[in-house]
């Protein structure tokens, strides 16, 4: 049975149902059932079917960061988001968020790209202390507080040189934080978090932001191009099994 070689990339309950977003890693999935199983016991039984031959809202949320040191990749940051959304097979809808000083969403439900990307090239990279951890602890919580619609995948994409700038009095604290986050990272099954560095990965951020279940892409190995497409052709695999 092929279902053991594929990944449970997304999971969560809304209502009366259980949706399971899983990639087949290009393995065909014809005649291939998944079941549901609760402590042991069989509950349920589906076929998964492809995002793309079901009505479900894919969603992006780009959260990117705002540091005066990202002033110089501003050209690769918006070639990520272009060819995500021009790889895209989903119809995604777009929140463009941003972080520095604070967590800020700058644009919600986008869907005209050219809008999106606009939106995205007047972004000022000026800000002295960015924080990756709470920059995405604050994007879980704006997550959660919007209403999903039922079967809704949400794609999570940190843009960032990956090199956190932290204030002093923050230091004490900093572990607490990253602590949290990767319990958080851990708990929200809802959320597929993706990473993309634009610098040299600090490698302690590194260890905690990667433990999502998206893509992991850095400009340093491969081309902005190539990051956003290898993202959006990562999404465009997904199937979506549903259980009552």
């Amino acid at each position: 049975n092929d279902v053991d070689k594929m990944s449970l990339v997304s999971v969560y309950g809304l209502e009366n149902e259980l949706y399971a977003f899983i990639n087949p890693n290009e393995r065909n999935t014809d005649g291939v059932n998944a079941t549901l199983q609760v402590n042991g016991a069989y509950v349920d039984e589906n076929k998964p079917s492809a995002l793309t031959n079901e009505d479900t809202l894919v969603r992006y949320l780009f959260l990117i960061d705002l540091s005066g040191s990202m002033s110089g990749v501003t050209q690769q940051v918006g070639q990520v988001i272009r060819n995500i959304l021009e790889t895209d097979t989903c119809n995604a809808v777009v929140t463009v968020a941003t972080f520095g000083e604070k967590f800020q969403v700058v644009m919600e439900n986008g869907v005209d790209v050219t809008t999106i990307l606009q939106t995205v090239n007047n972004l000022k990279y000026k800000e002295n202390w960015t924080n990756p951890y709470d920059g995405l602890l604050q994007a879980y919580d704006y997550l959660e507080t919007q209403p999903r619609k039922q079967g809704e995948q949400v794609n999570l994409v940190l843009i960032t040189d990956g090199t956190p700038a932290i204030r002093a009095n923050e230091n004490e604290t900093i572990h607490d934080k990253m602590s949290e986050l990767s319990d958080r990272i851990k708990e929200v099954s809802s959320v597929v978090l993706h990473t993309v560095g634009v610098g040299n990965w600090d490698s302690e951020a590194y260890d905690i932001v990667s433990k999502g279940t998206g893509k992991d892409v850095s400009t340093v190995d491969i081309s902005a191009k190539k990051c956003g497409q290898t993202i959006a052709e990562f999404v465009n695999q997904f199937q979506v099994v549903t259980y009552n």
